[in-house]
C-alpha cells in the first residue's frame, strides 16, 4: 500500500496550539510507517511511555470527566434523550463506546431522535470517494493524504422551523476553561460532519451548525462562534498543509519552548538542539526569530555569538522581523554567555522589583492539571528589624548584610524568616480540602500583613495625634508670635499717625515674624512627617514565574464567591493586594505595585546562561558567590519532583500521596519504591527549596543590580476594603481613572528603562541627536541631525511634551526626569521639555527642529553631547475627573439625575422640553422649505428628532455617511425654536472629544441659523476658548462668538434667551470650577457628539453641567473607534470601562429587557448613507448595523479620462476601473515587513499617480441629498459646473492613504513626494492613521495594512485587525475602495477568542470581494516580481 500522511483532528489542533512544524510533519505519518524509507523515514517512534508519567494521569481524568459529564446530561435531559452506547471499564477506568457512524445514522432516522448522541465514531476512509470528496475540498491530494478517524464527544440534535433539524457539536474538556485548539478541533469536526451526512444519505434532512459550536470544561458550557476557526482550518489546509507535508523530516522546523515539555518528541528535540547547539537554547527566542536567522545563515547559537554590530547582517536582522528589532542584542548577550558560561548584565532598568524593602515575602504556588486544583502553597516571609536609616532615607544595605543581598538588616542580628508549606488533601475524598487549604495559607499570611498595616498606621496616628519635639517647639514659636501679634493689634488698633512709626515697624517685624515661624513649623511637619515614613515598614511579594501567580489568582477566583464566611473574611484581605479577573483591581494597591515577577525582571536585567528559559535549577547555579565568598542557595529537589525545564513541583508526585502508593524511582526496580508519607514530606521539602531559590535570585538582584531597580517603596498599607459584589458606579469608574493614569505612566517610564536602540525600534524615541551649530532659527529653535533609524518616530510637528537628554547617562531621564511613579513634578523636567518644531528628513542624516520651553535649557543641555528625545508621561485630566467624581459620589443629592442616568438612562419626573417635536418639525420644514433645503430629513432622521426629545437621555446611533452632524443641527434648532415659542431661555452644551467634532456642530448649527433666517439678537452661538488656542478654531464663521472660560459662567447668566455653547468637558470642568464647584446645573440640552470616543468618567463633567431636568444627548457610533483603553479588564466590567455612548447602550438594554419598547424609545439609528456608493455600504451593513445602512447614491463612481479598459493587463489600470468599486489586493511578500514596508508604499504611490492623471473631479450631494460643487457650494440642480484645479481637487477631497502605523505612513508619502506630490503646486494627498481621518471622507480611499509578517501582525492582532478601525477605515471612501494587505496578516490567526473574532472584519472581506478574482505580476524594484491577486465587488 502506498504511504500516505494522516489527516486528523489532534494533529490539526496541535498545530494551531504550537505552532511546530515538526510536530505536524511527525504526527501526520502513522505509526506504521515510522522509520521506513519514505514518509516516515527520520520520524521517531512514538514512545511507549511519555516523559511525563502525568500524561497518562491527564487521560484517565480525561476520560472521568467525560463520562461524569454524560451522566449529568442523562439526569438533567433524561436517559432516552442521551443516546451512546454504554461505558467500558478497564482496570477502573471508563470511558464511553464509540457509536458509529452507520448506527448514528438509524438513529438520527428515527421520527423522534434524542437529544443528544454520544461518541460518534466517523471514519470517512470506509467509503473512499467521500474520504476523496473531502481532502480535494482543501485542495489536498487522496494520493498524499488520508483522512484519519475522529470521534466528536456529543451531537446535539436541534429541531428547527424549517423541518431540517441541526447538528450542533460538542466536546468535553478536562481543562478549567476552553482553548484555542479546542476551538479548532470542534471547526474541523463540523467539517468532517459535514461529509459524514452525506455518506450516509442525510444531508437533506440534518444540516450541521457550522455557526456555533461548544466546549464543555470544568467552568461548565462554553458557546462560542465556529466561523473564525473554519476559516482558519480552510487557510491551513488549502494553502499551507501540503507544503509543511512534503518538507523533509529531518528539515521541518522546530523550536523548543515553553510549550514542549509535554510533547512526546521533547526529549528527541531537546537531544538534536543540545548536541548541535541549535538556537533553541537561546531563551526566550521566538520560533520565527530562529527561522530568520537560519535564513541569514545563523544556524547556531555560538554562530549568533560571534555577531556584532558593526556586521552588516545586524541591521537587515532587525529589520527582519518584529522580534529581532527589539530582541536581537539580548539574543546575542544570551548567546555570548551560552558560549563562556558566564551571565551578562543588559543594559535595562526595572520599574517592578525595589532595591530594598523592609518585608519580603516569596510565594509559590503548585496546579494539579488532572483535578483543576491547588495542591501545594509556599510561602516564605523576611522580616529586617528595624534600625537607624542612612541619610538617604534608606536603611542599612549590603555593608551590614550578611547575605550581599542589599537589604535592610539590624548590625549584627540575622534577618528574622519562617517557611510555611499548605499541602492539599486528596480532592477527590474531602471536596472542601481546596478551601480548607486556602484558608490556613490565609491565616498564615494575612496575620503578616496586618501586623505590618497595624504597626505603620500607629505610627501614622501617633504622629497625627502627638507632636515630635522639633514640631512642637516650631508649635510653640508661632503661638507665641501669634499672642504677640495679636496683643499689639488689640492694644493699638490703628496706627496711622505720625508717631505711630514704631508701633507699625513692629507690627510688621512681627507679621514677618509669623510668617517665619509659619514656614519653620511647616517645615518640622515635613521632617517629621518623612522621619515617620522611614520608620514605617514596605513590603513586597515575589513570585519566581508568572505560572505561580496565575495558580494563585485562579485559586482565589475559585472560592471568592460563595466560600465559607471564615475563608471570605481572609480573601477579602487578599483581594486588597492581588485582585482576581473577576472582580476590578484596587486601583492604589495598583498604584504601588505590590509584587514582582522574578522571571521577567531576570529577562530585562540579564543575559543568562541558562538553556531554553531561565529555570530556578540553572539560575541558582550560576549566582557568582557574594562578597563573603559564600555560595548562594541552590535549587537541587529531589530526582522527579520537579522536571527538567520547568519550575513547578511534578504533580505526579501528589497523586501518589493521595493513593497511598508508593513512588517508584525506577519503575523496573521495587527497591527504588519511596513510601506515600516519604512523598508527603519530599514533596514539602520541594517547595521550600523552591522557595528558597527564588529568595536567593531576589537577593542576587539586589546585590548586583542595584542600580537598575528602579521602584521605590511606599510604606506598606491594606487599602480599605470594598464589596465586589456591591461595587458602586463612580467607585468603580474612580478606580477605572485611576488605574488608566497608572497604565499609561507606568508604559511610559517602562519604555525609558529601555536601551536607546529598543526606543528607537518601538519608534518611541529619536537617538544619535546631534547640534547643528549656527543653525538656529530667529524664534529659537536648534536643529539636530539624527540616526536615520528613528525616523519614523511616532512624534508628530507640534508635539511639546518631550524631553532631550544625553545618551551617556541614562539615569538623567529615568531618575531626575521621570522620578518616582505616580509622583508627578513640573520642576524635575521643565529644564529639558522642548517642541518638535519640524523635520527634514530628505537631509542626510535627516534633521529636526527642536524649540526649548526653558530659558534654563543651554545651562542644564550640554549640547556637545549625543542626545536622545523622548516623551514624557504628562496628566492633565485626571485630577479633574476624580474631582467630579468625588463631588457627585460625596454629595448624591447635589446630582441625584446623574446617578438615576447612569442607572437606567431616565430620571424621575422629567418633563419634555419640546412638548410637540412633531409641530416643531414642521416648522423647522417650513423654514428650510423656504430656504430651498429639499428633501428636509429623511425618515431616519425624522424619527430621532422627534424621539430624542421625549426621553431625558437618548442616543443618536449615527453610522458612518447618515448625516449625524446634518441631523444634530436641527435637533438643537428644533430646541431654540420651542424655547422661543414657550417664551422660556434655553441653554444648550455642545461638547466631544475633540475640537474639530464640537466645531462641526456649531458651525451646522451657525449655517442653519443663517440659512433658514432665524437668526437674531436672543440667540448666540458660542465657542468656550481655552488658555491655548486650537487650529480647529481657524474655522469657525464669524458669527460664532468666543469667550473664555472664566466668563462662562457670567454669560450663562445674562440676558441672552438662546445659547448653543460649545466646549470641550475640561473647558466646562474648569468654569464649573471657577463658578464655585464642579457640579454646577447649568444647561437644559447636553449633547456629546462622537460619545463613542469619550470614556464615561470624562462625560460624566458634561453629565455634571446638566440640569436635573435637562436632556441629555449622545451622538456617535460604537462600532467606530473607541476611546483608547491602557489597561486590560474583566469582560463584566468592559461596557463601563469603554465609552459612554457604549456604557449607555448597555444599560439600555438592559433596561429593555425589563421594559419592551425602551430601546426604541431612547436609541435612535440613522439608516440613509450620503456618502458611499452600494457596493462600499453593503459590508459594514451585513457585518455591523443589521442591514440598516442603506445608500442614498447607490451607483456613484468614479469617472477617467481616458475611460479606463475593462480587461486591462496593466494591474494599476486594471485596480482602477471605475466598475471596481471595492478592491481588495492581496499579495505574498518576498520578505518580512514590520510598521514600514516599501513594497506596499511604492504600489500606493503608483496608484496615486495614475489616479491623479486620469480621475475626473465630480459633484456630490450633502447630508440632505442637495448636490454640492467642489467648494462646497449648494447646486440647484445636477448640470455641469466648473471645479477646482484638479490637483487641489485631488489632494483635498479626491484621494486619501490610511496605514495603521506612522513608519508605513512615512514610507508613502515618500514614495508620493518621489512623483512630484508635495511640490511644484502638486499638493500631498492625505497619508495618515485611521484615528485622523474618522469624520472625514474622499472620493478614493487606498488601505495600506504594510506589515508582512506573522509574527508581528499576531503581537499587534488587537490593534491591527479590529473590526472598529476597519469600519472607519473602509467607510471614508464615497465611491471606491482599495485594500492593500499582505497573506501574512489575513492569515493570522489569533489564539485569544475575543480578538479572532475581531479579526473577522477582515478576513471575511475576502469573501465579501466575490465578484471576479485575477492575478498580475508586479514588478517591485529591489524586491523583484511580487504576485498580486486582485479581487472585487462590482455594481450589482
Amino acid at each position: 500500500m502506498n504511504q500516505q500522511y494522516r489527516l486528523s483532528p489532534s494533529t490539526i489542533a496541535a498545530y494551531f496550539k504550537h505552532r511546530c512544524d515538526r510536530q505536524y510533519r511527525w504526527d501526520s505519518v502513522q505509526q506504521a510507517d515510522r522509520g521506513r524509507s519514505g514518509i516516515g523515514w527520520n520520524v521517531p517512534q512514538s514512545p511507549r511511555f511519555h516523559s511525563r508519567p502525568g500524561i497518562a494521569l491527564l487521560m484517565s481524568a480525561g476520560d472521568d470527566f467525560e463520562v461524569e459529564r454524560l451522566e449529568q446530561l442523562q439526569r438533567d435531559y433524561g436517559p432516552d434523550q442521551v443516546y451512546h452506547m454504554g461505558f467500558d471499564d478497564d482496570n477502573g477506568r471508563r470511558t464511553v463506546r464509540p457509536l458509529p457512524l452507520p448506527d448514528l445514522a438509524e438513529v438520527l432516522r428515527r421520527p423522534a431522535p434524542p437529544r443528544f448522541a454520544a461518541q460518534i465514531f466517523i471514519d470517512l476512509e470506509a467509503t473512499p470517494d467521500h474520504a476523496a470528496h473531502f481532502l480535494r475540498r482543501f485542495d489536498l491530494d487522496p494520493a498524499l493524504v488520508r483522512v484519519g478517524t475522529a470521534r466528536p464527544d456529543l451531537l446535539e440534535i436541534i429541531p428547527t422551523a424549517g423541518g431540517r433539524r441541526r447538528l450542533r457539536v460538542w466536546d468535553f474538556k478536562a481543562s478549567q476553561a476552553a482553548r484555542h485548539e479546542h476551538f479548532i478541533q470542534v471547526a474541523f469536526y463540523t467539517f468532517l460532519l459535514e461529509e459524514a451526512l452525506h455518506a450516509v444519505g442525510l444531508d437533506d434532512a440534518y444540516t450541521v451548525d457550522t455557526e456555533w459550536g461548544v466546549i464543555y470544561a470544568r467552568e461548565g458550557p462554553d458557546e462560542f462562534q465556529l466561523p473564525p476557526y473554519r476559516l482558519a482550518i480552510e487557510d491551513f489546509l488549502r494553502f499551507r498543509a501540503t507544503a509543511l507535508l512534503l518538507t523533509p523530516a529531518t528539515e521541518a522546523h522546530y523550536h523548543v519552548n515553553l510549550g514542549c515539555p509535554m510533547c512526546q518528541y521533547n526529549d528527541n528535540c531537546r537531544a538534536e538542539a543540545d548536541a548541535g547547539r541549535d538556537l533553541s537554547r537561546v531563551a526566550y527566542m521566538t520560533s520565527e526569530s530562529k527561522r530568520r536567522l537560519v535564513r541569514a545563515g545563523i544556524r547556531t547559537h555560538r554562530e549568533l555569538a560571534q555577531l556584532s554590530q558593526d556586521d552588516p547582517r545586524w541591521e537587515r536582522l532587525r529589520a527582519a522581523g518584529h522580534d529581532l528589532s527589539m530582541n536581537l542584542g539580548r539574543y546575542v548577550a544570551v548567546s555570548q554567555a551560552l558560549d563562556d558560561g558566564r551571565p551578562r548584565p543588559l543594559h535595562g532598568r526595572s520599574l517592578t522589583v525595589p532595591a530594598w524593602e523592609s518585608v519580603r515575602v516569596v510565594l509559590s504556588a503548585e496546579q494539579d492539571p488532572v483535578t483543576n486544583t491547588c495542591f501545594a502553597l509556599g510561602l516564605k516571609t523576611t522580616e529586617w528589624l528595624e534600625d537607624k536609616p542612612t541619610a538617604d532615607g534608606r536603611p542599612p544595605t549590603a555593608a551590614s548584610d550578611p547575605s550581599g543581598g542589599g537589604q535592610p538588616s539590624a548590625v549584627g542580628r540575622r534577618p528574622h524568616s519562617e517557611e510555611h508549606v499548605f499541602l492539599l488533601d486528596n480532592p477527590l475524598a474531602a471536596p472542601d480540602a481546596e478551601a480548607r487549604l486556602l484558608l490556613a495559607f490565609l491565616r498564615q499570611l494575612n496575620a503578616l500583613l496586618l501586623r505590618v498595616d497595624a504597626e505603620n498606621s500607629a505610627l501614622t496616628e501617633a504622629l497625627e495625634q502627638t507632636d515630635t519635639p522639633e514640631v512642637a517647639a516650631a508649635r510653640r514659636a508661632l503661638d507665641d508670635v501669634s499672642v504677640a501679634l495679636d496683643d499689639l493689634l488689640a492694644r493699638h488698633p490703628t496706627m496711622r499717625k505720625a508717631g505711630d512709626a514704631p508701633l507699625r515697624r513692629q507690627r510688621d517685624d512681627l507679621k514677618a515674624a509669623r510668617k517665619a515661624a509659619e514656614k519653620a513649623l511647616k517645615e518640622a511637619q515635613g521632617v517629621a512627617w518623612r522621619d515617620n515614613r522611614k520608620r514605617q515598614k514596605t513590603l513586597h511579594f515575589y513570585v519566581f514565574d508568572g505560572f505561580d501567580l496565575t495558580v494563585l489568582k485562579k485559586l482565589v477566583e475559585r472560592h471568592l464567591f460563595g466560600a465559607a464566611p471564615e475563608l471570605l473574611a481572609e480573601l477579602y484581605t487578599l483581594v486588597r493586594l492581588f485582585p482576581p479577573e473577576s472582580v476590578l483591581p484596587d486601583a492604589d494597591s495598583f498604584r504601588s505595585i505590590p509584587g514582582t515577577i522574578v522571571v521577567n525582571a531576570l529577562r530585562q536585567l540579564a543575559a543568562l546562561p541558562s538553556p531554553y528559559v531561565y529555570d530556578l535549577r540553572t539560575v541558582t547555579d550560576i549566582i557568582p558567590p557574594g562578597p563573603d565568598g559564600r555560595r548562594p542557595y541552590s535549587f537541587s529537589p529531589p530526582v522527579n519532583f520537579v522536571f527538567r525545564g520547568t519550575n513547578q513541583v511534578a504533580f505526579e508526585r501528589i497523586h501518589d500521596v493521595w493513593r497511598d502508593r508508593p513512588y517508584l524511582v525506577n519503575p523496573r526496580d521495587p527497591a527504588t519504591a519511596i513510601a506515600p508519607e516519604e512523598v508527603r514530606r519530599r514533596v514539602e521539602r520541594a517547595v521550600i527549596d523552591k522557595l528558597r531559590a527564588t529568595d536567593a535570585v531576589v537577593q542576587w538582584l539586589k546585590r548586583d543590580y542595584r542600580d537598575s531597580l528602579l521602584l521605590r517603596k511606599e510604606p506598606f498599607r491594606l487599602y480599605d476594603a470594598f464589596d465586589p459584589l456591591g461595587f458602586e458606579t463612580l467607585e468603580a469608574l474612580r478606580v477605572f481613572t485611576m488605574l488608566e493614569t497608572s497604565q499609561a505612566e507606568l508604559a511610559v517610564k517602562g519604555l525609558h528603562t529601555l536601551p536607546v536602540a529598543d526606543r528607537v525600534a518601538r519608534f518611541e524615541c529619536i537617538g544619535g541627536l546631534r547640534y547643528v551649530a549656527g543653525a538656529d532659527t530667529p524664534d529659537g529653535g536648534l536643529w539636530f541631525t539624527f540616526d536615520p533609524a528613528a525616523r519614523d518616530v511616532k512624534f508628530e510637528r507640534g508635539e511639546f511634551d518631550l524631553v532631550l537628554t544625553p545618551e551617556d547617562a541614562p539615569e538623567r531621564l529615568v531618575s531626575e526626569i521621570d522620578g518616582p511613579l505616580f509622583n508627578p513634578s513640573r520642576w524635575r523636567h521643565e529644564a529639558y521639555k522642548v517642541t518638535l518644531v519640524d523635520y527634514d528628513l530628505a537631509a542626510n542624516p535627516p534633521r529636526v527642529c527642536l524649540r526649548p520651553v526653558s530659558s534654563k535649557f543651554r545651562e542644564s543641555v550640554d549640547l556637545s553631547a549625543v542626545h536622545s528625545l523622548d516623551k514624557l508621561f504628562m496628566d492633565y485630566t485626571t485630577a479633574k475627573v476624580l474631582d467630579v467624581l468625588d463631588r457627585l459620589r460625596q454629595n448624591p443629592e447635589m446630582a441625584g439625575h446623574v446617578h438615576e442616568l447612569l442607572g437606567g438612562a431616565a430620571t424621575s419626573g422629567w418633563r419634555p422640553l419640546i412638548a410637540d417635536a412633531a409641530a416643531v418639525e414642521r416648522d423647522l420644514a417650513r423654514h428650510a422649505t423656504a430656504a430651498g433645503a429639499t428633501p428636509f430629513l429623511t425618515a431616519a432622521q425624522s424619527r430621532a428628532l422627534r424621539g430624542a426629545p421625549a426621553t431625558p437621555l437618548s442616543l443618536i446611533w449615527g453610522p458612518p455617511g447618515t448625516g449625524k452632524t446634518y441631523m444634530l443641527g436641527h435637533l438643537l434648532l428644533a430646541y431654540v425654536l420651542a424655547a422661543r415659542q414657550a417664551g422660556r431661555p434655553v441653554r444648550i452644551l455642545v461638547t466631544a472629544f475633540t475640537h474639530y467634532a464640537i466645531n462641526n456642530v456649531l458651525k451646522k448649527v451657525s449655517d442653519l441659523l443663517r440659512d433658514y433666517g432665524l437668526g437674531d439678537d436672543s440667540t448666540a452661538v458660542v465657542k468656550v476658548m481655552g488658555n491655548q488656542p486650537h487650529a480647529a478654531d481657524d474655522r469657525l464663521p464669524a458669527d460664532v462668538a468666543r469667550v473664555g472660560q472664566k466668563g462662562l459662567a457670567g454669560l450663562l447668566a445674562g440676558d441672552t434667551r438662546c445659547l448653543i455653547v460649545g466646549g470641550t468637558v475640561w473647558g466646562v470642568y474648569n468654569a464649573m470650577r471657577d463658578a464655585g464647584g464642579a457640579v454646577q446645573p447649568w444647561f437644559d440640552v447636553t449633547l456629546i457628539d462622537e460619545a463613542s470616543q469619550m470614556k464615561l468618567p470624562d462625560a460624566l463633567i458634561a453629565f455634571s453641567a446638566a440640569r436635573p431636568d435637562g436632556a441629555v444627548i449622545l451622538a456617535g457610533d460604537d462600532r467606530q473607534l473607541p476611546p483608547i483603553i491602557h489597561g486590560d479588564y474583566p469582560d463584566e466590567h468592559e461596557h463601563m470601562l469603554s465609552s459612554v455612548f457604549a456604557y449607555m447602550r448597555q444599560r439600555i438594554e438592559a433596561q429593555a429587557l425589563a421594559e419592551p419598547g425602551f430601546e426604541a424609545r431612547t436609541i435612535f439609528q440613522l439608516e440613509e448613507n450620503f456618502r458611499m456608493n452600494k457596493p462600499l455600504t453593503d459590508y459594514p451593513a451585513r457585518m455591523l448595523y443589521a442591514e440598516r445602512f442603506y445608500s442614498q447614491q447607490p451607483t456613484i463612481r468614479i469617472v477617467t479620462h481616458p475611460p479606463l479598459p475593462a480587461d486591462s493587463d496593466d494591474p494599476i489600470d486594471f485596480i482602477l476601473h471605475p466598475d471596481r468599486p471595492v478592491v481588495l489586493v492581496r499579495y505574498a511578500a518576498p520578505v518580512s515587513f514590520t510598521a514600514r514596508n516599501p513594497l506596499e508604499a511604492g504600489l500606493v504611490a503608483r496608484i496615486a499617480a495614475r489616479l491623479a492623471e486620469i480621475m475626473v473631479p465630480p459633484g456630490r450631494k450633502d447630508e440632505g441629498g442637495r448636490m454640492k460643487d467642489e467648494g462646497g457650494r449648494m447646486k440647484d440642480d445636477h448640470s455641469s459646473f466648473i471645479p477646482h484645479p484638479s490637483s487641489l481637487y485631488f489632494a483635498a477631497e479626491g484621494f486619501a492613504v490610511l496605514s495603521p502605523h506612522r513608519a508605513q505612513n512615512a514610507a508613502i508619502r515618500a514614495a508620493l513626494a518621489g512623483y512630484g506630490f508635495g511640490a511644484d503646486g502638486r499638493p500631498m494627498p492625505l497619508v495618515d492613521t485611521v484615528d485622523k481621518l474618522q469624520g472625514q471622507e474622499r472620493d478614493v480611499v487606498v488601505v495600506s495594512y504594510g506589515v508582512a509578517d506573522e509574527e508581528y501582525a499576531e503581537a499587534e492582532a488587537e490593534f491591527l485587525l479590529s473590526s472598529h478601525r476597519f469600519n472607519v477605515a473602509t467607510t471614508r471612501p464615497r465611491r471606491k475602495l482599495i485594500v492593500i494587505c499582505a497573506d501574512a496578516v489575513l492569515d493570522v490567526v489569533p489564539q485569544d477568542r475575543a480578538v479572532l473574532l475581531e479579526a473577522m472584519m477582515l478576513k471575511e472581506f475576502r469573501g465579501f470581494c466575490d465578484s471576479g478574482a485575477r492575478t498580475f505580476t508586479w514588478e517591485a524594484g529591489e524586491f523583484g516580481a511580487v504576485g498580486l491577486s486582485v479581487q472585487w465587488k462590482a455594481f450589482e
